[in-house]
């Protein structure tokens, strides 16, 4: 699956979420951890992504951002993050309630 981020930025709300996932999260990390939480291989960055998608779909922003922005999220972040305890509670408060019910083919 390629990225699609760089086609589903649709208004400005998609932009402020994204720099909330990226600033708040990823560099809120950075901060109190260090470089190691950027090395793709490493279980500490599953964690520091994971905490960069809670603080993004929980910051004020998340409602408004477009319908694709919100599917593109769930293709590629959310199904790959959280195990299967956590989806139900998470999809019924973040994603069905925009229609986000199933993956979405990216091509």
């Amino acid at each position: 699956m390629q990225s699609m981020l760089g086609f589903t930025l649709q208004n400005r709300w998609d932009y402020i979420n994204m720099f909330i996932h990226e600033g708040k999260g990823h560099g809120e990390d950075y901060k109190k951890n260090g470089y190691k939480w950027f090395n793709l291989n490493s279980d500490d960055y599953s964690v520091s992504e994971a905490n960069a998608f809670w603080i993004q779909i929980n910051d004020k922003s998340w409602e408004k951002t477009s319908q694709i922005f919100k599917q593109v999220m769930f293709d590629t972040e959310y199904l790959k993050l959280f195990d299967t305890k956590l989806q139900g509670p998470i999809l019924e408060k973040y994603f069905w309630p925009y229609g986000i019910t199933k993956m979405w083919q990216l091509h």
